[in-house]
């Protein structure tokens, strides 16, 4: 890599075009942060992924004991840094597919209609508290919106409303 980019600038690079294209990549900007942090300290001096940072990247993780599926998290942006430097001509290592072990495979719940009609009978059971004065109101819709859209949890906590106005107090 030339003097002037080091891998902190060639990471702002990568995530600015990534943005630039319409990807978020903001926990892959959190991960290659990390990554540039790790390599300052057990490899000063190195400015594109090498194959000994990335192998001990990935031991550092495993020695944590992180799962298949956060490894994956860890290395992807990682490999997305080493191509991207590889495509602008700088030697970087690129982590061959297949290396890390396979994620086990999700195996979704589905609920019995007995489970459904407790689950949906005690939202129904919320009640009013003065600190909380909409929940009674919005628990039984958001659990139903949860299970009629199929969403996580986490998406329907990032629900907004259509209209403009909001309700008081929020």
């Amino acid at each position: 890599m030339s003097p002037a980019v080091t891998m902190t600038g060639a990471i702002t690079a990568l995530v600015t075009e990534k943005r630039a294209t319409g990807y978020k990549y903001d926990a892959e900007e959190r991960v290659l942060a990390r990554f540039a942090a790790f390599c300052r300290a057990e490899f000063p001096g190195l400015e594109a992924p090498s194959r000994a940072a990335v192998e001990a990247w990935i031991t550092s993780a495993r020695e944590r004991g992180v799962m298949p599926a956060t490894l994956q998290t860890l290395a992807a942006p990682v490999r997305e840094l080493a191509r991207w430097l590889g495509r602008r001509g700088v030697p970087a290592y690129v982590l061959p597919a297949g290396t890390l072990p396979r994620p086990a495979r999700y195996v979704p719940h589905i609920y019995t209609d007995q489970e459904l009609a407790g689950l949906f009978a005690q939202t129904d059971r919320c009640h009013y508290d003065s600190q909380v004065p909409f929940r009674h109101l919005v628990m039984p819709v958001l659990f139903r919106t949860i299970y009629a859209c199929g969403l996580r949890a986490s998406e329907a906590r990032l629900l907004r409303s259509a209209t403009s106005t909001s309700l008081p107090g929020s």
